[in-house]
């Protein structure tokens, strides 16, 4: 099964760990709720999709439908530390919901790539570029321009905090 994850201009899709069991109610309730927040996703209801995905994985965590709760959340409150501080981490720029989804499926490349485009988005280079690099160690070739992009972003920082510093 796959569902669909949307950011920034990106729209790819995040696969589920199993196919769901028609012996467990819960898994397939979860699983309908996802698919669910999906359609709603793709027909632009942010909010009904947010619902949905929180719902699936009130019934049963996955990678999937915690990565789309923490895009849909992003989505509709904005990427600022600020506007939605509810959704970050003790670190306070990783989204809890995306970081969540990774520690769930560490070797999804897909999951580490775009929790890397989010981070980059925060201005969060460092571990952007780590994650980056995990994506392309997974196969995500399109990850090895982020992390030319990524490197020169950090290059250029310090560059300007070494003049500054002069």
């Amino acid at each position: 099964m796959f569902l669909l994850k949307r950011y920034a201009g990106y729209v790819g899709f995040a696969s589920s760990e199993s196919a769901p069991s028609v012996e467990d109610p819960a898994e397939r309730q979860a699983m309908n709720a996802l698919e669910e927040g999906t359609r709603h996703l793709e027909d632009g209801n942010v909010e009904a999709a947010r619902d949905q995905y929180k719902k699936s994985a009130q019934i049963q965590k996955s990678a999937a439908a915690l990565f789309n709760l923490g895009r849909s959340v992003i989505s509709s409150e904005g990427y600022s530390d600020s506007t939605a501080p509810s959704c970050y981490a003790d670190d306070g720029h990783t989204p809890v919901f995306h970081r969540q989804a990774l520690e769930l499926s560490p070797e999804d490349p897909e999951i580490a790539f775009n929790l890397a485009a989010v981070l980059e988005s925060t201005g969060n280079n460092e571990p952007a570029l780590k994650l980056y690099e995990k994506a392309v160690s997974l196969g995500v070739d399109r990850a090895q321009q982020n992390v030319r992009n990524v490197k020169a972003k950090i290059l250029a920082a310090k560059a300007e905090a070494d003049a500054k510093a002069k």
